[in-house]
């Protein structure tokens, strides 16, 4: 049940280096496609000072949006885990920056359905659909003929495949659309203090 008097209730992070117009596209995508109470930042990992300022033009007028920047170019991972840590929201959606939310539906208020299967979804992912109508992501799993390796399901699928259209438990997430319950973050984090390394875990999510 989301609580329109909590705001924000999902954290949108944002990460970018380099990148102006597939960056607004994006942010203003969310806002147009969504009423749950929420705020993006764009976390700029290190951009020349010539992008900074045109990202601080563009976003200055887009609502729910804050630009977070940082002098350190640190690489994805990093540039994502110091901005995670100052998150308060009970949802945390990390978003490739290419991304752009579409009109069918309100994408965060079907990611936070997902929760409901059950106490033990920390994460939830969605469908992801190349320009052309194609599924890019629908799940995914290991790949049959090399174990080691994950692939997508559907990839190159229309994107109304009906079985793409199912929610069903995986054995990971893409990062590129990716809905983590703060409380899970924090248990990881935790773990990762404890034995002095980062973890290599997995979640069951939901699509």
């Amino acid at each position: 049940m989301i609580n329109e008097n909590t705001k924000p209730f999902v954290e949108v992070l944002l990460p970018t280096w380099h990148q102006i117009d597939i960056v607004i596209n994006c942010v203003k995508s969310i806002e147009a496609n969504t009423v749950v109470p929420h705020m993006t930042y764009v976390v700029d990992d290190g951009s020349a000072k010539h992008i900074v300022t045109q990202l601080i033009t563009k976003l200055k007028d887009v609502p729910n949006t804050e630009l977070v920047t940082y002098d350190e170019n640190v690489g994805f991972g990093k540039n994502i885990n110091r901005q995670w840590e100052k998150c308060t929201a009970p949802y945390v959606l990390l978003l490739n920056n290419d991304t752009k939310a579409t009109e069918e539906n309100d994408f965060l208020a079907e990611m936070i359905k997902g929760f409901d299967a059950g106490e033990n979804v920390g994460i939830v992912g969605a469908k992801l659909l190349y320009p052309n109508g194609t599924i890019q992501y629908a799940g995914m799993g290991r790949n049959v003929f090399h174990p080691h390796w994950f692939d997508h399901h559907f990839r190159n699928f229309p994107g109304d495949h009906p079985d793409a259209n199912q929610s069903k438990q995986l054995v990971c997430n893409t990062g590129a659309c990716m809905m983590v319950k703060r409380e899970v973050n924090e248990a990881i984090r935790s773990e990762e203090r404890r034995v002095g390394k980062e973890c290599r875990s997995r979640w069951s999510p939901y699509h």
